[in-house]
């Protein structure tokens, strides 16, 4: 190893972008070996090499018993993906987490029990404190208020989810339950907002990936265009959405304000403009 090599590994670092499940969740439902391996973005990589999006999809199917038929589905396309970077990040964690110098079904079986005793409470946060030297974890549920983890409050840290108020297609009932008053029009609607942030005691940053599903540039919507639009989108059927211009003028509005109460109570911002999950799709 050299000096530099030691001195990265030796580094401690804040993780700022997570999706991590609970505590109990990742001791008492998985993952399982194949799940810990390709559960991350290296499935899409495996579609675009020439796996079917249903054997991509089984791979991080910890309720499937059948690992032979999983990996089956996979592996010739894995021989020609191991070399992208989310490939190389499936290599270390079976080299470094399993002990495999290469991914097969004999190494996947015998790694079963390794993870069985790594999925024991407590052990996630000593695996991301020791072996990956985080000093903390910051994570987003994709949930409108944050959950706090008890295996780790000083460590399992939460953003405040806004993405769907950027998107401008959330469900009002559903947004006005959470938050425990009815969403009828504008004036309710910011007073949501408010009282989401107010709810959420617990986090430690606003987030939002609507680059996902619309255009980052925003222009100022006023209170005579939004109006009409929440009434429109109150009235839709569940599961239609706004018109893509209507949605984003909307969500102009709604995410104006979302970034209003975040200064308010002094939060950081962040919007999501790295890597592009998925492949061959496009939003308007």
């Amino acid at each position: 190893m050299t000096e530099l090599e030691q001195v990265v590994s030796e580094t401690v670092v804040v993780d700022t972008h997570e999706h991590l499940r609970s505590e109990a969740d990742y001791v008492e439902r998985g993952p399982d070996v194949l799940r810990d391996i390709f559960g991350h973005y290296v499935q899409d990589d495996l579609v675009v090499a020439g796996a079917t999006p249903e054997a991509a999809r089984r791979i991080s199917d910890s309720t499937d018993p059948d690992v032979a038929g999983r990996w089956g589905g996979v592996a010739q396309a894995w021989q020609m993906c191991r070399h992208t970077g989310y490939g190389e990040a499936a290599r270390i964690i079976a080299e470094q987490a399993y002990g495999m110098k290469e991914i097969t079904l004999p190494a996947i079986e015998a790694a079963a029990e390794k993870n069985r005793e790594m999925r024991q409470p407590g052990q996630r946060r000593k695996i991301l404190r020791e072996r990956a030297k985080l000093d903390s974890t910051q994570i987003d549920s994709f949930m409108w208020r944050a959950r706090l983890d008890e295996s780790g409050k000083d460590f399992f840290l939460y953003d405040l989810s806004i993405m769907q108020l950027f998107q401008g297609n959330f469900d009002p009932v559903e947004f006005g339950a959470e938050v425990n008053m009815e969403i009828t029009d504008l004036d309710a609607l910011r007073e949501a907002i408010g009282k989401l942030y107010d709810q959420s005691p617990l986090a430690i940053a606003a987030k939002s990936q609507h680059a996902y599903r619309r255009t980052l540039a925003w222009r100022e919507c006023g209170d005579d265009e939004a109006g009409p639009l929440l009434k429109k989108l109150r009235g839709l059927p569940k599961g239609e959405e706004l018109l893509p211009a209507e949605r984003i003028r909307l969500g102009d509005w709604c995410g104006a304000r979302a970034v209003e109460k975040a200064v308010a109570h002094d939060l950081p911002i962040k919007i999501h403009t790295g890597y592009y999950a998925g492949f061959g799709r496009f939003e308007p």
